[in-house]
């Protein structure tokens, strides 16, 4: 809605500052939104390590939101300020501590008031000189209903320091590239307005793969407290892989209808980004077949391997964008990111299923 509203090169300029405050807003989550609800799970009684991830995420918002508003007006941006609501609901969220306890239900309310927060708003503020004001109200809507939902009891113990790790963060940071390097890559390389529609046609990859981390997140608590009962391990990988290999059979059977669809969607300036939308799709596929494999990973091998994997596939995809994008444009993009997909699921389903070999040589975990 907003992209018809505002053109393709405005709406560039908006994603570029989205991602910016999007990263920003990732430094701030210190990986609490994919390591949160394992961490609930094993967690003590006091739930020591969510009370200080809480505190260091609260920190952490507050230092980079002020930074992000200073650095919007003194680039002459002054109109992009209010996504600093982006960096205050992904460090305050705390919808993993939901999650943590097995109440999806509540941990998806925020998600999905923010979503129909932004519908509505895109609806009435899609102007140019009004394009945050959606995104920024919706993200601040999220946050103030994450907090409210899971409120921590009082505690009498004295707060300690607790170590908290950056390897989950790097890790998400790195993923954070994977999917949206080759948008900001564009804008510096190509133009705004192929940034812009590149970021536009986006929007439709990211919306299911919004759903199947939604839907994905839940197991990782269940896989938390099933990694050291290998069979039940093994049953929740075998389940987990049927649901994901039809979701990925779906979503294959849909592409080449959203590939006739897109000029309707976003109007007929943005026609061109049909081809990228069909290869990012496809890679989109990739990443639905494997999604359970993250979380899986995530309950089995340690957070320093994880990040290790993901650093090594957005290096991959940074560098094979440098290459592609100056003599293909989009489509050089979006077969960067396909090709990084392919070789993170490998990794990461090598992986885990090495793993799971080693446990049945080595026989039940002590």
């Amino acid at each position: 809605i907003v992209a018809r509203g505002v053109g393709a090169s405005r709406f560039g300029a908006l994603s570029v500052a989205f991602l910016v405050a999007r990263y920003a807003g990732l430094v701030a989550d210190w990986g609490a939104s994919v390591r949160g609800p394992r961490d609930v799970v094993r967690d003590d009684v006091d739930r020591s390590v969510t009370r200080a991830l809480i505190r260091r995420r609260a920190q952490l918002a507050a230092g980079l939101g002020v930074l992000f508003v200073v650095g919007c007006i003194a680039s002459g941006n002054a109109t992009m300020a209010p996504l600093v609501s982006i960096i205050v609901m992904l460090g305050l969220s705390r919808d993993w501590v939901s999650l943590g306890h097995r109440r999806g239900a509540r941990s998806a309310l925020p998600t999905l008031t923010q979503g129909l927060v932004l519908l509505a708003g895109a609806a009435i503020w899609s102007s140019a000189s009004t394009a945050a004001v959606a995104p920024s109200i919706a993200y601040a809507a999220a946050a103030v209903m994450s907090v409210a939902l899971n409120r921590l009891p009082p505690s009498d113990t004295v707060a300690t320091a607790v170590p908290l790790d950056g390897w989950m963060l790097i890790a998400v940071m790195a993923n954070q590239v994977l999917s949206s390097a080759d948008t900001i890559l564009l804008g510096i390389m190509a133009s705004t307005t192929a940034a812009g529609i590149y970021a536009a046609v986006y929007r439709i990859p990211n919306g299911w793969l919004a759903a199947v981390a939604i839907l994905a997140g839940a197991l990782l608590p269940l896989a938390a407290e099933a990694a050291r009962d290998r069979p039940r391990f093994r049953e929740l990988r075998r389940a987990s892989m049927r649901v994901s290999l039809t979701g990925s059979a779906c979503l294959l059977a849909i592409t080449p209808v959203i590939y006739r669809l897109v000029p309707t969607i976003f109007g007929s300036a943005f026609e061109s980004g049909r081809r990228p939308v069909v290869i990012l799709l496809v890679a989109t596929a990739v990443a639905t077949a494997v999604a359970p494999f993250h979380h899986l990973f995530l309950a089995t091998e340690s957070d320093r391997r994880y990040a290790t994997v993901l650093v090594a596939a957005a290096a991959v995809n940074v560098i094979a964008n440098l290459i592609l994008i100056p003599r293909f444009s989009m489509t050089g993009a979006a077969v960067a990111t396909l090709g990084a997909n392919l070789l993170l699921g490998a990794a990461i389903v090598s992986i885990v299923m090495a793993g799971e070999r080693r446990s049945v040589r080595v026989g039940p975990a002590s």
